[in-house]
């Protein structure tokens, strides 16, 4: 046991890849200080300069570089002279961290997002699998939806499910069922950010969204063809309108069908701020930027 563990602490030493980062913009300073103290997937990061010539003169042994800036013809000749690899900015996010930070976004990345074409053949065979496998959790579920129903209504009186608009692909709006979880009136002054031990939140709805039985009733919306299983979470249009003039790129959560999770929620807590929803949507960045054509 000794030697297996001392062999795999030899090995991973020896994976880790040192890297050195052409350019000094604010997200290169950011990635080579993290990459510093951590090594996500190998990555070590050893020098961070504007010079080629001062990366390449460095006594460690960069097998990559990684391009955070413009660079010319020269100096990729002599990166391609070392038998150096590289990788964009936002591969390096990408490939450390699994998002992509809205300060990198570009046109080219838009139009990649956009372009991906729609496979009719998946397509089909993602939807007829989304209605079957909803059919067979509500199937399952039903215990605990009569049991959820009855402790909502004898809590008090409330109505059991509860509909809010939500917005869709190509910006249409739909209704989203959960099981009510929020005291009555909760929102007369309007909609606001969740927030954590939110007094809006009844005693049972602490312990339903906990344990997300909340979002049963959802499968209705899987079968209806509004949201899919996985996709950007589907986001209230009150926050929607403020989000898309604050948010660079925020569009582009509308432009496939939403999911009922995501790799945001995968990766993230409750957004409770316009800053934390950024954070998520980086999230959401990635798995357009790389998800499967199918929805």
């Amino acid at each position: 046991i000794f030697f297996f563990f001392f062999s795999y602490s030899t090995v991973s030493k020896r994976m880790v890849e040192n890297v050195g980062i052409i350019g000094t913009r604010e997200e290169a300073q950011e990635l080579y200080k993290a990459l510093k103290d951590k090594n996500p997937l190998g990555y070590h990061a050893v020098v961070i300069s504007d010079s080629i010539d001062e990366i390449l003169a460095s006594n460690n042994k960069i097998t990559k570089v990684i391009i955070a800036k413009a660079i010319d013809t020269d100096t990729l000749m002599k990166i391609t002279k070392r038998g150096l690899q590289t990788m964009t900015l936002v591969q390096a996010f990408e490939q450390a961290y699994e998002k992509i930070p809205v300060s990198l976004m570009d046109d080219d990345i838009t139009v990649l997002i956009l372009s991906k074409e729609k496979n009719i053949f998946y397509k089909l065979i993602t939807r007829i699998f989304s209605i079957t496998f909803s059919v067979i959790i509500l199937i399952v579920t039903l215990p605990i939806t009569f049991v959820t129903a009855i402790i909502i209504k004898l809590e008090d009186g409330r109505k059991i499910f509860y509909k809010q608009a939500r917005v869709g692909k190509n910006h249409q709006q739909f209704l989203i069922w959960k099981f009510q979880s929020m005291k009555e009136n909760a929102e007369t002054s309007g909609a606001v950010w969740a927030e954590k031990n939110d007094p809006r939140i009844t005693r049972f709805g602490q312990i339903i969204r906990k344990l997300h039985i909340d979002e049963i009733p959802q499968m209705i919306n899987v079968i209806k063809g509004d949201i899919t299983f996985v996709g950007p979470r589907p986001e209230r249009p009150e926050f929607v309108s403020k989000l898309e003039e604050e948010v660079p790129y925020y569009f582009l959560r509308h432009s496939i069908t939403p999911g009922f999770t995501g790799w945001a929620q995968i990766k993230y807590r409750y957004a409770r701020t316009v800053d934390d929803s950024q954070d998520k949507f980086e999230y959401d960045l990635y798995y357009l930027k790389n998800r499967l054509p199918l929805c």
